[in-house]
């Protein structure tokens, strides 16, 4: 994959360019966290009373219109741990042999600047899941997150 950025760390006046970063700090771990585990919360609700406390299966036309907030969930968690892990020393140097095009081993970013963004970012996943009523679910992975990572 051909590069077209000219190497320099991310500063305030390129801000236009972050949904690409956010992009690329992402993109390997949605078809192998987000997706699969997207489709097992969808599958979960789609079970109704056996693995929940509802008396009735919801239906697809109500679970559908939320599958969008499911896979919001998923990713932003994804973007966080992903934050957490790519900015680590051994993080960037495993990264300069097996995913150079990530935004640490290509200069995008700098370690410092990710961290930044990392504590930037968790406020506003805490507010996104207390407006989707999943916060407390969201607090112990963004804990186990930090105690993995630091």
């Amino acid at each position: 994959m051909k590069s077209t950025h000219t190497n320099k760390p991310l500063h305030l006046h390129h801000l236009h360019h972050l949904p690409t970063l956010i992009w690329h700090f992402t993109e390997s771990n949605i078809p192998t966290f987000v997706l699969p585990n997207s489709a097992f919360g969808f599958l979960g609700a789609l079970s109704g009373p056996a693995l929940t406390t509802s008396p009735t299966p919801p239906t697809l036309s109500t679970l559908l219109p939320r599958l969008p907030l499911l896979i919001l969930f998923n990713w932003a968690l994804v973007f966080i741990f992903d934050l957490s892990n790519q900015r680590l020393p051994e993080s960037i140097h495993e990264d300069h042999l097996n995913k150079p095009w990530r935004p640490l081993p290509t200069n995008r970013i700098t370690a410092d600047q990710t961290r930044r963004l990392l504590l930037i970012t968790i406020p506003i996943v805490l507010g996104i899941t207390y407006t989707l009523d999943v916060w407390q679910e969201t607090c112990p992975i963004l804990t186990l997150t930090w105690m993995y990572k630091d």
